[in-house]
């Protein structure tokens, strides 16, 4: 994506993603083979040349938070770029004049708690638990209702933390320092988290004590693996992985070993229902349609909701009685109005509101549900702000 030719059109600069991670490359304009520059595994948007053509200009979270970084075009070692605050994307410089602009993202996400019931509408019952300047999303109660674990940013690049269900004792949890790291899920006993991190570009499944530690990972193939999520007995992890050259539902022993494949008609982020007798789970692709259920012994796959994939994690949770999810767009991505969180009743087949939101929460709401039944929390984009800043004399 985002291609961008040299000065003297003789080369062509593009960003090639896969997946999560991305990686810039260079190809002459006449045609050949493509060679990569960058190594970072990271992610990465925008690449311009300079008006010498001696150097590309790239955003990259390579070091953590966004910023702009220089890399020659024969390659090297990225530099970054001088004088650019945090958060910065798009660079666009001008041909002659010395001036480079670029936007500045600004979002602060937090994490709330709500009634799981019709009346948590009322904006009074709303009770923030972890907020920060930076994001705080994507959050899970522990079995016991006493912990939760989330992602955040604020320490400069996207880690586990950890804090009691009021939001007190906040703690960093994983330390891997650059990589997408997220998707954390508790064990049955609380014992442990399962969660994703990408240290080598690909997705792979992580475990990690509750109260900290080294991390142990479990997958360590060439592919993604990502959303984990525990059997209810705790013998088994779910995940979903493009292993088999398609996006479907796999699961694993907890403590380690081959992976079994789930499902056949495509699989992303799955859970396993209360009664264990078979799986929930979504399809992989923007704007797929579908929340599914599956049989683990015998049986073929049920259309539950028509609940389009938003490349999010965290939209639905799967109760006894129900499922409780987001609903931000119709199935022709139309944005809902009102964005609300709602309850798909299993004995009527019928959706109720629960609580409409402001707005779109924004990407890994985490939508969880506490043990007893009685709140739900989640994570929302409370603050965005998006500006335009300008660089004079850039060299």
């Amino acid at each position: 994506i985002d291609p961008a030719f040299s000065p003297d059109g003789q080369m062509v600069a593009f960003i090639r993603y896969a997946d999560d991670t991305a990686e810039l490359f260079v190809v002459p304009a006449a045609g050949g083979e493509p060679r990569q520059i960058t190594f970072d595994n990271r992610r990465m948007d925008t690449v311009v040349w300079t008006p010498d053509g001696r150097e590309l200009i790239f955003a990259s979270n390579r070091a953590g938070s966004y910023n702009l970084w220089r890399i020659p075009p024969n390659g090297g070692t990225p530099v970054r770029v001088d004088g650019i605050g945090l958060d910065a994307h798009e660079p666009s410089i001008a041909r002659s004049g010395g001036r480079l602009a670029y936007s500045q993202q600004s979002i602060d996400t937090n994490i709330w708690r709500i009634p799981a019931h019709a009346a948590a509408g009322d904006p009074a019952l709303r009770v923030k638990l972890v907020a920060s300047t930076r994001r705080d999303e994507n959050p899970r109660l522990s079995p016991d209702g006493q912990k939760i674990v989330f992602e955040s940013n604020r320490s400069g690049s996207r880690e586990l933390w950890i804090c009691d269900s009021e939001g007190s004792n906040q703690a960093q949890l994983t330390y891997f320092g650059g990589p997408i790291t997220g998707n954390a899920r508790w064990s049955p006993d609380g014992r442990q988290l399962a969660f994703d991190s990408r240290p080598e570009g690909h997705a792979q499944i992580y475990l990690v004590s509750a109260n900290g530690g080294p991390t142990h990972r479990l997958i360590t193939e060439p592919h993604d693996s990502l959303a984990p999520s525990w059997s209810h007995d705790g013998r088994w992890i779910y995940f979903g992985s493009n292993r088999s050259g398609a996006w479907q539902i796999w699961k694993m022993p907890a403590e380690g070993g081959a992976p079994v494949q789930v499902t056949t008609n495509g699989g992303y982020e799955a859970v396993e229902a209360v009664d264990g007798q078979s799986i929930f789970y979504n399809k992989n692709g923007f704007m797929t349609l579908g929340l599914f259920q599956l049989p683990l012994v015998g049986g073929a796959e049920t259309r539950i909701l028509d609940l389009p994939q938003l490349d999010s994690f965290g939209d639905w949770i799967v109760t006894a009685a129900g499922i409780y999810y987001l609903h931000r767009s119709d199935t022709l991505a139309k944005p809902a109005t009102p964005v609300a969180i709602k309850f798909f009743d299993f004995g009527t087949r019928q959706s109720k509101v629960i609580a409409p939101l402001e707005h779109d929460p924004g990407s890994n709401p985490g939508l969880n549900i506490s043990p007893d039944g009685r709140s739900l929390i989640y994570s929302i984009d409370d603050y965005r702000n998006f500006d335009i800043m300008l660089v004079e004399n850039f060299r």
